[in-house]
């Protein structure tokens, strides 16, 4: 099995609380979302196309994958594409069991997910905050040498990062049109994160096309579910992130009714743990988190959290500092990952556990750090690349991006 971090992060939208099993007919809305803040799908395509043709060199726009209707999904994809080719580092199929695994390169891989459920209008809005910040320091206008222009720069040579920015445009124009702010589905009525193929059709789900977490005629009968497959497929991700609104907890995988039952879990749980207590204590809250499972007396069966594995949160300012500590986290990941896959290279012997234990521990020891000291304190023991690295990233963070 391929070892990857996994997460998805829940923000809460124009609901307080989960609605385990309710009438998805319209309701009587006491807030409407106002369109000065949020995002329309017209204005999502207006903001998307402007990024992508302003940065040609640094971000790029599919519309290759569509809704049942044809609507687009927006895959984007933002690093340096001058940087693409860096040298790939293979590890013995027979080491899999040691959890060494292919690495596609030394940038780090994510794949963001956005707009899964059609009534979640707020995690759509961090992602433009998150385009805006990463895009800042590209423009002609910025002072060379400038933090912007320098923060950009870290980021982008550092991080491919692929965005599904709009997973379920069908049944956002539902939302909009007819004014039923509570729908979730897709065009179908569909929970698209209960159509997956991974437990799919168990009592954590439901065959009844009223109900909101009604999971479709079989696995996979959804077209927009072609996106996640197909990316995965041919991406070897180091980390995927699933935004949803609903609650205050960061949950690890998985969520489903076998494993509930049995105690079953991934490999890499601790790993997953340890990244999402990293990313609890990112925002002033300091959200719950942990096994799914654990944490919430229903099961999801069929979900993308256990198809690809996840985490989740709050609240849109309370979402930015977790970019800060994402980025931090996986960049000394990456390296360790790096630095064993390296060794096995050059020696022709697999680092030994032990090793990549401590190496391991080192990342943990110097994240704890920086939650002790505060969000966007400096890690006075990393090197003098790393703390620059941190530096810009705090910096270039701290302020929010609000769309007028």
């Amino acid at each position: 099995m391929k070892h990857r971090l996994y997460v998805i992060i829940t923000c809460l939208c124009f609901l307080s609380t989960y609605l385990i099993a309710m009438d998805v007919r319209p309701q009587q809305e006491v807030y409407t979302p106002d369109y000065h803040y949020y995002h329309s799908l017209d204005t999502i395509d207006r903001d998307l196309v402007e990024i992508a043709n302003q940065f040609p060199n640094f971000v790029q726009l599919n519309k290759f994958y569509h809704s049942r209707f044809g609507r687009s999904q927006y895959l984007l994809r933002l690093t340096d594409f001058k940087q693409e080719h860096i040298k790939t580092f293979y590890v013995d199929e027979e080491n899999k069991q040691s959890g060494y695994t292919r690495l596609q390169n030394k940038k780090i891989k994510l794949l963001l997910s956005y707009g899964e459920h059609a009534r979640e209008f707020l995690p759509v809005e961090s992602l433009f905050y998150l385009l805006r910040n990463l895009t800042n320091g590209l423009s002609s206008q910025v002072t060379p040498g400038g933090l912007a222009r320098a923060f950009s720069a870290e980021i982008l040579s550092t991080f491919d990062i692929y965005v599904i920015v709009l997973a379920n445009p069908d049944g956002r124009y539902f939302v909009e049109t007819e004014k039923n702010y509570c729908w979730r589905g897709t065009s179908t009525g569909t929970d698209l994160n209960r159509n997956f193929a991974w437990e799919f059709g168990n009592k954590g789900s439901s065959d009844n096309n009223h109900d909101e977490e009604y999971r479709g005629s079989w696995a996979f009968s959804e077209p927009e579910t072609e996106a996640f497959t197909s990316i995965t497929e041919d991406v070897a991700f180091d980390l995927f992130i699933s935004f949803h609104s609903g609650s205050h907890h960061i949950y690890v995988p998985y969520a489903d009714t076998v494993s509930k039952a049995t105690g079953r879990e991934p490999e890499n749980v601790k790993q997953m743990l340890e990244l999402a207590a990293t990313l609890s204590v990112a925002t002033k809250h300091g959200y719950k988190y942990g096994k799914v499972t654990k944490l919430n007396e229903y099961t999801a069966d069929g979900t993308i959290f256990d198809y690809m594995a996840g985490v989740r949160k709050k609240v849109l300012e309370e979402i930015h500092p977790l970019y800060v500590t994402l980025f931090q986290y996986m960049t000394q990941w990456k390296e360790t990952q790096l630095m064993m896959a390296q060794a096995k290279e050059t020696s022709g012997v697999l680092p030994s556990i032990a090793l990549g234990n401590i190496l391991l521990l080192s990342v943990i020891v110097l994240t704890i750090m920086l939650a002790v000291r505060g969000r966007f304190a400096v890690w006075r023991c990393l090197s003098q690349k790393s703390a620059h690295f941190q530096r810009l990233l705090t910096s270039m963070f701290s302020v929010g991006w609000i769309r007028s």
